[in-house]
């Protein structure tokens, strides 16, 4: 009976949206439209609603939300890549919200049952090879300086 339940839910957050998509509550029916086929086993049917959502409603108020059970279904999928990705847009330090330190703790236990995530998803640094005496180390490159236009930041010849 809780799956007939849920599957009403959807059709009536179905219904909704046909009706008044552009309706402020347009981003909550279809969160909850895709909760309600989350909670039915559907998983690829809500995460396509997740990501509607996502790209649909950019500037709603639970974008984290979806956000979290996009990464929530990545890893029941088994897509560790896709959820350690998910896991740190939430967790970003330049965009703190409450999902963050939730997602950051998913983050963690991702990276303690597959390291390999580490690798895949660390940033990318440019380095040098430095070589003094007898070891080699790894520094990174400077990156130039901004030049104007018409300069050369040579320094100016004395006349």
């Amino acid at each position: 009976h809780l799956f007939e339940a849920e599957d009403k839910s959807a059709a009536q957050f179905s219904k909704f949206l046909e009706r008044h998509g552009r309706h402020a509550m347009a981003a909550s029916a279809a969160y909850g439209k895709a909760a309600s086929l989350e909670a039915q086993g559907k998983l690829d049917e809500a995460l396509a609603g997740y990501q509607s959502l996502l790209t649909q409603h950019p500037a709603a108020a639970l974008l984290d939300e979806a956000r979290m059970a996009l990464a929530r279904i990545y890893e029941i999928k088994n897509q560790p890549q896709m959820a350690f990705k998910t896991y740190e847009e939430i967790s970003k330090p330049n965009a703190p919200s409450a999902s963050g330190s939730e997602a950051m703790r998913r983050k963690e236990t991702l990276l303690a049952r597959f390291p390999e995530l580490a690798k895949t998803n660390a940033p990318a640094v440019l380095s040098t090879n430095v070589t003094s005496g007898t070891s080699t180390t790894n520094l990174p490159l400077a990156t130039p300086a901004k030049t104007t236009a018409g300069t050369n930041n040579l320094p100016a010849k004395k006349p």
